[in-house]
């Protein structure tokens, strides 16, 4: 019995270009990125300390037929793990104040406001 290996075709993005970057971006990209994946993740740092990140992002996509598909603008937060510490009630207001402008700045880069 023989066997005979069928090729498989190429998938569109392994040879693609990376897309256009989106005008929120402050990201230094890979110039593979694109073709090693099929995403192309721009983002902008709004705010980063010890207890949270805030970032607007534009994720495009290999959609069908060599398309780039291009996500809405959003806004992407990380909660870090505050542990059992507690916060006394001013580092609680300050902790508050601080993300709530960080994605209010952000939902703004993401309008094109900022």
């Amino acid at each position: 019995m023989t066997s005979t290996a069928t090729a498989r075709p190429t998938r569109w993005w392994h040879t693609a270009s990376n897309p256009s970057c989106a005008a929120l971006c402050d990201r230094q990209h890979d110039l593979d990125e694109f073709a090693s994946s099929g995403g192309f993740l721009c983002t902008r740092s709004i705010a980063s300390t010890q207890l949270f990140e805030v970032e607007a992002q534009v994720y495009t996509s290999a959609g069908e037929h060599g398309r780039y598909d291009v996500d809405p603008p959003a806004v992407w937060c990380n909660v870090r793990h505050l542990g059992n510490e507690p916060m006394t009630p001013d580092e609680a207001r300050e902790f508050g104040l601080n993300i709530s402008m960080a994605l209010t700045k952000a939902a703004a880069v993401c309008e094109g406001k900022a």
